[in-house]
């Protein structure tokens, strides 16, 4: 009892840091969401989960962050496709590039979209051999907002439906810690997992 009276006022305090943020927080929270694409990590959750403290509505978050996703992941398309033309396509001599960019070739549409869009999986390498495959930006961009689009259901399922399933319907604060515990434990053993 006194450990669960313990997280619960460290997420009162948690939650007490954030709203004291005020309009700075939130521009952090976007700014974050908008170079989500071009960084990759395990940030989704944890911005969801931070514009919800703000919005105080989870699907109003999620809504803002689809969009703000949405920008970035424009920003990251003409970003990949100058540094791929800067660098004399020099990315795709890579191994893991090729390979992604193989997988990408083979697969059917609705496969980018359901694979690259799922939440809580590294699929950095994936994401750039699908950005430098398309050449037109206006495929690009309806295929990746879908995917985007499966990022935000994915994490509100993860949010209210499977991990409280799980964990015999928990405070939200405590799905949010066992999340972002997860999400980090991920980012850190990326290189040793396989991805492709």
């Amino acid at each position: 009892m006194y450990n669960e009276s313990m997280l619960e006022n460290l997420w009162l305090t948690f939650e007490v840091w954030i709203l004291s943020l005020g309009t700075i927080g939130m521009v952090l929270v976007f700014t974050l969401a908008c170079l989500h694409p071009t960084l990759e990590g395990p940030a989704a959750i944890l911005l969801l989960t931070i514009l919800t403290i703000f919005l105080d509505n989870v699907w109003l978050a999620s809504v803002l962050l689809w969009l703000a996703y949405t920008l970035g992941f424009c920003i990251f398309y003409f970003l990949v496709h100058w540094l791929h033309q800067k660098s004399n396509r020099v990315v795709e001599t890579f191994k893991p590039t090729k390979k992604a960019i193989d997988w990408v070739k083979r697969q059917p549409t609705w496969k980018h979209i359901v694979v690259i869009g799922m939440p809580l999986v590294y699929t950095y390498p994936l994401r750039i051999a699908f950005t430098i495959g398309h050449q037109k930006f206006f495929p690009f961009f309806w295929q990746t907002f879908l995917q985007y689009g499966v990022l935000t259901v994915g994490n509100l399922l993860l949010y209210f439906g499977a991990i409280q399933l799980i964990f015999l319907d928990l405070p939200i604060w405590i799905v949010s810690i066992i999340l972002a515990i997860v999400s980090i434990a991920i980012y850190l053993i990326k290189t040793k997992v396989k991805v492709i």
